[in-house]
Order: structure tokens, then C-alpha cells, then sequence
């Protein structure tokens, strides 16, 4: 069937659209106006009615520029308002869906763009706030969540790494600085124990191993501290450990040194050990003479 304001006749291969001054209600002929009428190619009218072309629409008799916000294409039909998301300006024969990247707040204006930190896709009415833990680089793609080991409050356009020293277990919030006996490296999402043997010089990350002799206990930021007198130091990581009865030991000692025969060792400290006196002996490891 031929749709309103054509017509076909028998035998006929396609539509034809109505003469003006002419009616084509049945859809199959075309029949004159009274005299002195028009046609709006559907019914008679007193008056004549001209076809407006696409982004105009008729008002009293007269094709006039479709308004912004709406849509025309031409008469009979009228001016059809742009859905949410969509946009036109004068003139327009047809909506146009909003860019993404853009905002379309009102279906009458142009397309504003977002601001960075900020993002839309297509067919959005506002731009939405990057969230944090997120990253938008560009405004008109989705957030990008942050890595591990980094972070980002709402509206960054980039994560940033979480920095010696501080803990980013949340990639939402600002780095939280480790606590004293705690260290991380840059990058890293929580706060490491500072181990023993090697000192932590800061929150960054610990520092070069003790030497032999020397010993540091975990979770202290102490510098290594040498072995005292009469002790002695097998391990770096562990507190020193009393020489036993019978052997002694200097500064810095990693193992404690049996009192040799013919020496008298009251204490465990070198610096007490001594000759025994003429007439007197001792055997190895022997406290008096």
C-alpha cells in the first residue's frame, strides 16, 4: 500500500506523490480540490499548503528553521524534540548522539568537553569524575584501574607509584608512611619488617649487612653495633651471646678463644687474661692458676 500522501493507479510499478491542489485519500487516485482550495496531499484545505524540506516544519501556512533541540524532516510531519543524550542545533533534520568526551546537559546547545580528571562515552548527558584507584588519561574511554604498588585520588588523570617509605595498600587513598621498624621500597603496596643483620638507615629499605662481629636486632633502625668485650657473635640478626667459663673473647668477636695453658682467665674479657705467676701453672681453658 502506498503510504500517506501518494498514490498509485492500477498497473502501476511505484508510488506517486499527490499533486499539490489535489487529494489522494484513498491512496489510489488523485482528485482535485474544490475551487479555490489546496491540499496538504491528504485532504482539502481552504487554503494551499506547501511542503517544507528537511529542517524546516510548517507554522501557520509558513516553513520555518526547526528549532535547536528538535528535529524536522520536512512536512507534514512537525518538529520532534532530542531524546537525553542527543543534540541538534537550528535547523537540523536529524538528532545528533553526544561524543564521548563530551557532555550534552541540555538537548539544545552544542557538546561541551570534559575537563581532565573527568570522562564520558557516547550518549552521555554529564561528565563523570574519574574515581579514585582510577586513572583517565583521556576523556572519552573508561577508567583504568591502578596498578599494584601504585595509587590515585578521584579526578587524576594518572597513577602515581606509592614512594619509598609508605604503605599504597589502598590504591584510593595517600600513601600511609610505615611505621619505625617497617620499611618499603618504592612501588611496593605494604611496609616490610627491617630485617636483622642489615640496618634500617630509614623507611626506605635497609642498608648494607653487617660486617663479621658485627650484629643489628629486626625491626630497629639502629646502625650495626660491634660485639662487646666477652661476648661473642655468631649471628648478625641475634643479640650477642656470653662467652662461656674458661674462654674470653676482644671486641668483635664471632667465637669465644679457649684460655691457653699457662695463662690464669678470671673473666671472659681478653683484657682480664694474664700469665700466671712463677712457681704456678695452668692447663688450656683454666680459670686460676
Amino acid at each position: 500500500m502506498c503510504s500517506l500522501g501518494t498514490y498509485s493507479t492500477g498497473g502501476a510499478s511505484s508510488c506517486s506523490g499527490c499533486p499539490g491542489g489535489t487529494i489522494c485519500g484513498d491512496r489510489k487516485t488523485s482528485t482535485s480540490c474544490a475551487t479555490g482550495g489546496g491540499a496538504t496531499n491528504i485532504i482539502c484545505s481552504t487554503t494551499w499548503l506547501p511542503a517544507c524540506p528537511a529542517g524546516q516544519y510548517l507554522v501557520s501556512s509558513t516553513c520555518t528553521t526547526c528549532p535547536a533541540g528538535k528535529f524536522c524532516v520536512g512536512s507534514p510531519a512537525g518538529a520532534v524534540s532530542c531524546t537525553n543524550g542527543y543534540y541538534s542545533l537550528s535547523g537540523a533534520s536529524v538528532c545528533t548522539i553526544c561524543p564521548a568526551g563530551s557532555e550534552c546537559p541540555s538537548n539544545n546547545v552544542a557538546p561541551s568537553a570534559c575537563g581532565a580528571g573527568s570522562y564520558s562515552l557516547i550518549g552521555y548527558t554529564a561528565c563523570v569524575t574519574c574515581p579514585a584507584g582510577f586513572s583517565c588519561a583521556t576523556t572519552s574511554a573508561m577508567p583504568v584501574a591502578c596498578s599494584l604498588g601504585y595509587y590515585a585520588l578521584a579526578s587524576s588523570t594518572s597513577c602515581t607509584i606509592c614512594p619509598a617509605g609508605s604503605d599504597c595498600e589502598d590504591p584510593t587513598q595517600n600513601p600511609v608512611a610505615c611505621p619505625t621498624g617497617y620499611y618499603a621500597v618504592a612501588g611496593k603496596t605494604g611496609c616490610s619488617p627491617c630485617p636483622g643483620g642489615a640496618p634500617c638507615s630509614s623507611t626506605s629499605g635497609p642498608g648494607t649487612a653487617c660486617s663479621a662481629g658485627q650484629y643489628v636486632l629486626p625491626l630497629t633502625y639502629n646502625a650495626c653495633v660491634s660485639c662487646t668485650e666477652g661476648y661473642y657473635c655468631p649471628y648478625k640478626d641475634s643479640s650477642p651471646v656470653i662467652c662461656p667459663t674458661g674462654t674470653y673473647s676482644d671486641d668483635g668477636a664471632t667465637a669465644c678463644i679457649q684460655c691457653e695453658a699457662g695463662k690464669v682467665c678470671p673473666t671472659n674479657k681478653m683484657s682480664d687474661r694474664a700469665n700466671c705467676a712463677i712457681g704456678t701453672y695452668s692447663y688450656e681453658s683454666a680459670t686460676p692458676c
